[in-house]
């Protein structure tokens, strides 16, 4: 939620799109004070707590049907591109595996036996 709130602060518009009342202010260049105009970071999450389902359902369908504009723009279908996130693979030995048991595991003077050729650190 301060992710949040902070992002919004950065933004004043979004204050005043989501319909916050706002505190005028002279010093800001958005003419209202922005982290004036937000409510506390725990009033902002019992808020976000209490929006209708409908509401945010409406949320979701506006911007999956926003992606797939987008993307008919740049001549990409739906399912034609994935993104992944994954973590590289150290090696194929049992030392790698945390869900194995290995006697002296960190032991830098034992070489793996799963590749004899691969010095420590490399």
């Amino acid at each position: 939620m301060s992710s949040l709130r902070q992002y919004l602060v950065e933004n004043p518009s979004l204050i005043w799109l989501l319909g916050f009342p706002l505190v005028a202010s002279g010093k800001h260049p958005a003419g209202f004070d922005p982290d004036a105009s937000l409510p506390t970071q725990r009033h902002l999450s019992q808020m976000l707590r209490s929006i209708p389902n409908a509401g945010l359902q409406f949320l979701l369908t506006d911007s999956v049907r926003m992606i797939l504009e987008e993307l008919s723009v740049h001549s990409v279908s739906a399912g034609d591109s994935i993104s992944l996130d994954t973590k590289h693979i150290l090696a194929w030995v049992r030392e790698n595996n945390p869900k194995q048991y290995v006697e002296n595991r960190y032991d830098k003077n034992r070489q793996a036996q799963g590749r004899p050729g691969l010095q420590a650190g490399m």
